[in-house]
């Protein structure tokens, strides 16, 4: 779709991963995948990084992603000018490892820190949800979905108890990382909590308010004269 200018990409450069695998069957029952071939886009770009390091130089590339910034500004993607390839109406585009956004979104550091990936890991934010449902079920038993959605905020004093519910499980988080962590926090309890009121799709729409990629996508699209730039350039 990006090589053939029907469609913008938003988001943050893919893993890199382009290779054709065929399954062969052992007789002892196991599976051998051997890899045969490339992907090539229809532009003839290859996405599969490559492997010109050591085995351990590749395994730790996302790592180097991090560590020079990748994450969080697009001026830090590596582009490789000798693989150039043009769009359908001449738009510059690169091969040599994943894809690279037309609009690039900066990844949540807070999401992927390891005291939030621990709260979600042992299931501390799930817990203190469904507690919360048990004590305030009937005035949230009240309220339709779409009320909940406009109006419920997780309070301060829940954003406490969860610190403590966190010590209880073996987290020892600093009064900075939960203030870092609070934004975050409060959204996925409010998605636990719609989850068990109302059910997933509840839930989803709670996560999609607050989903970078998704509201640049629809800020984007009402920006026409934004879009015909970026389809436009060379």
């Amino acid at each position: 779709l990006q090589d053939h200018d029907r469609a913008l990409l938003i988001g943050r450069r893919t893993f890199g991963k382009g290779l054709v695998q065929q399954p062969i069957a052992l007789q002892d029952g196991g599976e051998l995948r051997l890899t045969i071939a490339r992907y090539y886009t229809p532009a003839g770009r290859c996405i599969q990084k490559p492997y010109g390091h050591d085995a351990a130089a590749y395994q730790r590339e996302l790592t180097e992603r991090q560590r020079r910034g990748e994450y969080a500004s697009a001026d830090s993607v590596p582009v490789a000018k000798e693989l150039r390839f043009r769009t359908d109406h001449g738009r510059a585009v690169y091969g040599g490892g994943g894809i690279v956004p037309d609009v690039f979104v900066a990844r949540d550091s807070v999401l992927h820190s390891d005291f939030f990936s621990q709260l979600c890991r042992k299931g501390v934010l799930r817990a203190y949800a469904q507690a919360y449902c048990q004590r305030h079920h009937p005035e949230l038993a009240s309220l339709r979905a779409e009320q909940f959605m406009a109006t419920f905020q997780v309070p301060d004093a829940e954003l406490e108890d969860v610190g403590r519910l966190a010590r209880l499980a073996g987290l020892l988080p600093s009064s900075a990382v939960l203030r870092r962590c609070a934004p975050l926090v409060r959204l996925h309890l409010k998605a636990y909590i719609a989850q068990t009121i109302y059910g997933t799709e509840a839930s989803r729409a709670v996560l999609r308010a607050e989903d970078a990629e998704l509201q640049q996508a629809l800020q984007s699209v009402k920006d026409g004269p934004a879009l015909l730039a970026l389809l436009h350039q060379s």
